[in-house]
């Protein structure tokens, strides 16, 4: 066998070599590349969110930017509110994950952030807590001695809860009575009457609900004025004319008065309050027969509270929406109170609850209150932002801003409003007496109005209590009002007597 050789035929044959990262027989530079963004939602400001230039091949490992894991916390405000942003992890990323391989298609991990509030900056958020909030209502008879008890619950307490009661947790005040001042109580609408019955050192369980968590509850201690009485009651007067003896009663005032014609909007205020006399000066809150009392500092009722803006509708209000029945289930015909609910109802300022029933008895909340005089505002100028720390989730919110604005209710100390606290007598004289554009002043009233034994002159509604349970002439200053004579107390009971003749004569009935 021969070979031959044929130099002119000589063919060189190269090797190229090209990488293969990821180990698929397919050079890099013949491969798709893909890229890994990073996206959240919900996050705080100072969150920097990851970024990587990078291009991978499908199946490499991708490093992942560790900064932000499962549960990394961030202390921030959100709308001007303390609170605590916890990270969410990316999707589809283990907790502990450092790596990952790359899939045949770009990566887009998306995490997100929650926030929660935390107004004590404690590091807990708030929706584990509530806030017990102590306040004192009679300040000038006595005080607490803090003002708000933190109750934490773990996450696995809250978990088990579901929807119903938290577990059990200790309350703990002591209200101090002053040298002129005597303790009543306590009291909490968002606790119930399981308070009452203790005394100055409180200190009982209590079970909350799943519900109040992250809200305030404010529980207010109760105290009275030490007194010897020796007022009477105007009921029992000789002369039957609420202590005037039915004279008119002048007192001269060395102070320059200014009067205003009625038409000037009662002084400032019937542009803003509709359907209310703010003319006449009548009493609308009566006192107690039976031991001559006001009782300032005691709830009042939403029947009663209903009756006394019925009596203080205008004339003309009164016949417009004049009204005899309800849907009600809790209001019959014969109550005493029916013919005040049913015309309120029907002039739409004040309502019922959703089980069809208007609970007349019930104490009215300062929240419930605020609501119905907002009702009675022409024209509802709200705040920019909310008046008082305890309002941003309340249903009430809207109502309070309103009517705190225009001046008319106030809060108490550390910018609480309290809006599920029973409303006080006292209260509610002091915000119908700013509804109605009344300026009490103690130094400009009369000598024979009447008096009461548990409304001393150093209290702070002394003159809200007398303007609203003494019937008066007035003439008005810029900063107050001068009363210039006595006048008898409506008959209220009579008053409606007469408005229910003359409503079934005007229908034939």
């Amino acid at each position: 066998m021969s070979f031959f050789f044929d130099n002119r035929m000589t063919q060189t044959l190269y090797a190229v070599w090209a990488a293969d990262s990821n180990q698929n027989r397919i050079p890099d530079t013949k491969e798709a590349r893909y890229r890994v963004t990073y996206a959240w939602s919900g996050q705080p400001a100072q969150a920097q969110l990851p970024q990587d230039s990078k291009t991978y091949l499908a199946g490499t490992a991708v490093t992942l930017d560790t900064r932000y894991r499962v549960r990394t916390v961030i202390r921030a405000e959100k709308d001007g509110v303390p609170g605590i942003y916890t990270f969410s992890g990316w999707n589809g990323i283990g907790e502990r994950e450092e790596q990952i391989k790359m899939p045949t298609h770009d990566l887009v991990l998306q995490g997100s952030w929650q926030f929660e509030a935390d107004r004590n900056a404690d590091g807990i958020a708030d929706t584990r807590q509530i806030v017990i909030r102590y306040l004192c209502r009679e300040d000038t008879y006595g005080k607490v001695e803090q003002s708000e008890q933190i109750l934490t619950y773990t996450p696995e307490e809250v978990a088990a809860a579901g929807r119903g009661e938290l577990p059990e947790r200790q309350l703990a005040a002591r209200a101090i009575a002053g040298e002129n001042g005597r303790f009543q109580g306590w009291s909490s609408d968002g606790l119930g009457k399981q308070l009452w019955p203790n005394g100055e050192v409180l200190d009982i369980p209590v079970k909350l609900g799943v519900d109040q968590l992250g809200q305030t509850v404010t529980v207010a201690a109760h105290f009275t004025a030490r007194t010897g009485g020796g007022a009477r009651h105007p009921e029992a007067n000789d002369a039957g004319k609420n202590g005037s003896n039915g004279k008119e009663d002048k007192t001269e005032i060395d102070k320059e008065v200014v009067d205003i014609p009625d038409d000037v909007a009662a002084h400032g205020v019937a542009a803003r309050t509709l359907w209310l006399n703010t003319k006449d000066h009548y009493a609308y809150l009566i006192g107690y027969a039976e031991d001559g009392t006001v009782r300032p500092n005691a709830s009042i009722t939403r029947a009663e509270v209903a009756t006394i803006f019925f009596r203080l509708l205008t004339d003309e209000a009164r016949d417009q929406f004049w009204m005899t029945s309800n849907s009600f289930s809790d209001v019959s015909p014969n109550d005493w109170y029916n013919n005040a609910i049913s015309t309120m109802v029907n002039l739409g300022v004040i309502c019922g609850y959703e089980d069809g029933t208007f609970r007349p008895n019930a104490r009215i909340t300062r929240a419930e209150f605020a609501a119905i005089a907002t009702r009675f505002m022409n024209g509802q100028d709200t705040a920019a932002q909310d008046l008082f720390a305890d309002i941003m989730h309340h249903w009430a919110r809207r109502d309070i801003n309103i009517v705190a604005a225009a001046g008319w209710v106030h809060g108490y100390e550390n910018n609480v409003f309290a809006p599920d606290l029973a409303m006080t007598r006292a209260e509610v004289a002091t915000v119908i007496n700013n509804m109605l554009g009344r300026k009490p002043h103690a130094d400009y009233m009369l000598d024979g109005m009447t008096r009461w034994p548990d409304n001393p002159r150093n209290a702070w509604y002394y003159a809200a209590i007398q303007e609203a349970t003494n019937s008066h002439d007035y003439t008005m200053t810029d900063d107050h009002e001068v009363w210039t004579a006595l006048r008898d107390n409506i008959d209220w009971a009579a008053a409606e007597k007469d408005w229910i003749n003359r409503h079934r004569a005007g229908s034939g009935g």
